[in-house]
């Protein structure tokens, strides 16, 4: 799998973290990606497990840390960065409810442990 794939599912995992722990009121977009660091080849087959931490949102930036595994094996890891907008600016209200019902189904079985451990994530 290449390196810039493992870069979009981190950046998936980390909108998602971004938008629904802030109600769907911003449209997180990657602007940066920084200290990248690719240390095993994913190959056919392999299951990914994603991990992201939020690190800050202020000013209209989010930050997440996150880290990509193949069973207990670190792949990926990094530092991503992402503009954040109003969503009601970006997302039309059919496609709102469309992402909303989509991140329902993304993170049915997420472990949120942001969220404290039998709590769930918030409505989107």
């Amino acid at each position: 799998m290449p390196g810039a794939l493992l870069i979009e599912a981190l950046a998936q995992a980390g909108t998602a973290l971004i938008e629904v722990s802030h109600q769907m009121r911003y449209k997180a977009m990657l602007i940066m990606v920084q200290n990248a660091k690719f240390r095993v080849h994913v190959r056919p087959g392999d299951q990914l497990r994603i991990e992201a931490d939020l690190i800050s949102v202020e000013n209209r930036v989010g930050r997440i840390e996150g880290s990509i595994y193949v069973d207990q094996n670190l792949v990926m890891n990094g530092e991503l960065t992402f503009a954040l907008k109003d969503a009601d600016e970006i997302y039309l209200p059919p496609v709102r409810t469309l992402i909303e019902s989509q991140y329902k189904i993304w993170l049915a079985g997420a472990d949120m442990i942001g969220f404290g451990a039998t709590e769930k994530p918030p409505d989107v």
